[in-house]
């Protein structure tokens, strides 16, 4: 899950979108409708394309205040609610559209959708570091002022690696997924998970899906050991295509994918869904 952090200042985020949005005519549906996504205050689809080649190249003070945004907007429950607000419009599309199919399936991404990474992110200034240990028992060390620059191959020592992070199997429920996971197998409609997650990581993924409350699901897609390119920067296939066709895969075996939602418009875009709902993550972007 190759991930470029980056930090936005001072944005206050708003969804602009209402549950009776979800009720969309379904004449649309078998291409594929457009993601509906948050926007900031200007009205702005909620997308960033300013990483400033990630923050190490960023004045320290400047820096600090973009942490500070975004910890404010995780910690004062406006995350939450925003994703909340998006889960609702899931709740009614399922409800609309779970009994004009057969087989009714519902796609999931896994980080920053089904399950939270923000202890690991928050620790590590939300730069990604795939190697190095990370507290497996106790409470994650509090985050770091930034004030270390980064050493001579453009690196920080930061200390919490995603890929022990993931080993842990500790990353949290995100409370709106459940909600939206449970409302779903309530009625009936398949649960699949779909992540950019490599297939080394499976059992631990597994394991956290499990102890995070998403047990009963129809099954877990994941990328080919090797495939993620984390020292070329390099991904084969992107994750769209991945994902697509992966989502082509849980049709051919007889199912009817009536919504789609992730974190990423990698994961909603190229069709083979009804639905496509897009979570906020001002966090990071997958490239």
């Amino acid at each position: 899950m190759p991930k470029k952090r980056l930090a936005t200042i001072g944005v206050r985020f708003i969804i602009a979108v209402f549950v009776n949005a979800a009720l969309l005519a379904v004449s649309s549906a078998q291409s594929g409708s457009t993601p509906i996504v948050p926007v900031l205050d200007d009205g702005t689809p909620m997308i960033w394309t300013d990483f400033a080649a990630s923050a190490l190249y960023k004045d320290t003070d400047t820096r600090n205040a973009e942490l500070k945004a975004l910890r404010i907007y995780h910690d004062n429950g406006k995350y939450d609610s925003d994703m909340r607000d998006i889960e609702k419009i899931g709740e009614a599309w399922i409800l609309a559209r779970s009994s004009k199919v057969t087989k009714p399936a519902l796609v999931l991404d896994i980080d920053e959708t089904t399950l939270t990474n923000f202890a690991e992110m928050s620790v590590d200034d939300f730069e990604y570091q795939m190697d190095g240990k990370c507290p497996l028992e106790g409470d994650l060390p509090a985050p770091r002022e930034r004030n270390e620059k980064p050493d001579v191959s453009g690196h920080i020592v930061v200390p919490c690696g995603v890929i022990s992070w993931d080993r842990s199997a500790k990353a949290p429920a995100i409370g709106a997924t459940k909600k939206l996971f449970n409302f779903a197998n309530a009625r009936g409609v398949a649960v699949f998970f779909v992540t950019g997650r490599e297939e080394f990581e499976r059992s631990w993924t597994a394991k956290n899906l499990d102890s995070a409350g998403f047990r009963k699901r129809a099954g877990l897609f994941m990328r080919p050991t090797g495939k993620v390119g984390f020292e070329t920067g390099k991904v084969d296939p992107s994750a769209a295509s991945f994902k697509t066709s992966m989502r082509l895969a849980i049709e051919n075996m007889g199912y009817h994918i009536i919504l789609n939602v992730g974190d990423q418009l990698s994961d909603l875009s190229g069709g083979h869904a009804d639905q496509a709902l897009k979570y906020p993550n001002p966090f990071y972007r997958l490239q």
